[in-house]
């Protein structure tokens, strides 16, 4: 191979990528345009409002402006929401627009982060959760309450339609899916924080900035996740032992063993993608393999189950502990 040029196994060591794109002089008053449409949008959809709140932080964050003066912005979210919806709409409006704006000063100076997007799925899943905990409240009942009405209309309907009675079989999936409907927040939230990383690098890309873009092949499963697995499946085992009383030390560990099967499934997604890369297949037969993957993980954890070997394994020899850049890795 002639000198200077990198060899492919180089290139899938390599842990990130960045595009180099002309510098374009952008004034801040253009990221704030954007930040007040994502605040406007908070009174019609969440995932749009953190897009744009992501994207119009992410233009004047890259080229050093303060991020921070996006925030005040949110006091839209709550005037706009106020003329025609309640306040349990009013904050989660605001959460929805703040985490965008995180988002994108985080990808914007530090690149994309599994931690932090993580981080603020669960802390906007959790507003989510308190908002309607307080809405049911106003109400007379409570979230698990009116869980198990809908989930006991669907086990009826389901029965009903497919002319059966209540087995032991539907009487099992109806009380795991009445201690997993934290997750049900935890997916709301995970489609507001994937619009934010999709609007920080648009926004990025708007005014000519370095791109910092992370493959799904080199996506690496953080140490933290594994505490985690580990202490979900320490709460379920005392929730089985605890009978009835252990009821939410199991509600917390199923939920909290999902989270981390979700992650530890892109870790196998990447491992995937990389094994596809090293044999030469294009982007349709990458697409085509990774929904082929996603369909076996939605049935089976076999994909997460790949993620869970590769972070012991690390089959792709990733450079673990630090980023490109000399920062420990998130």
């Amino acid at each position: 191979m002639p000198e200077g040029m990198e060899t492919p196994e180089a290139r899938d060591r390599q842990i990130m990528r960045y595009e180099e794109t002309p510098v374009v002089t952008v004034s801040p008053v253009r990221g704030y345009v954007w930040c007040v449409f994502g605040a406007l949008l908070g009174a019609v959809v969440l995932p749009l409002a953190a897009y744009f709140a992501a994207f119009g932080t992410a233009m004047f964050a890259a080229r050093g402006g303060d991020a921070r003066k996006a925030l005040p912005l949110a006091a839209i979210v709550a005037v706009g929401l106020l003329s025609g919806a309640g306040l349990p709409d009013v904050l989660m409006g605001v959460a929805t627009y703040l985490s965008g704006c995180l988002l994108g000063a985080h990808v914007a100076r530090k690149g994309t982060s599994v931690t932090m997007a993580a981080l603020l799925t669960i802390a906007l899943g959790l507003v989510f959760i308190l908002v309607d905990a307080w809405r049911a409240a106003s109400l007379g009942t409570t979230i698990e309450a009116v869980f198990s009405t809908e989930i006991d209309r669907i086990v009826e309907t389901y029965a009903s339609q497919a002319g059966i009675a209540s087995t032991g079989a539907l009487e099992t999936a109806r009380n795991v899916a009445l201690l997993l409907w934290p997750s049900s927040y935890l997916f709301v939230a995970t489609i507001s924080v994937a619009c934010a990383q999709l609007g920080s690098r648009g926004g990025l890309r708007r005014v000519g900035a370095d791109s910092p873009r992370l493959p799904i092949r080199h996506l690496d499963t953080p140490l933290w996740v594994i505490g985690v697995m580990a202490t979900a499946i320490l709460l379920c085992a005392l929730g089985g032992v605890m009978g009835e009383r252990g009821n939410v030390a199991l509600m917390l560990g199923l939920n909290a063993l999902l989270v981390a099967r979700v992650i530890l499934a892109l870790d196998g997604f990447g491992v995937i993608a990389w094994l596809i890369a090293r044999m030469g297949i294009g982007r349709i037969g990458t697409a085509i393999a990774l929904a082929v993957a996603v369909n076996i993980e939605l049935s089976l954890p076999i994909v997460s189950g790949i993620g869970l070997i590769d972070f012991w394994a690390n089959f792709r020899r990733l450079a673990r502990g630090s980023s490109p850049s000399g920062e420990p890795q998130s």
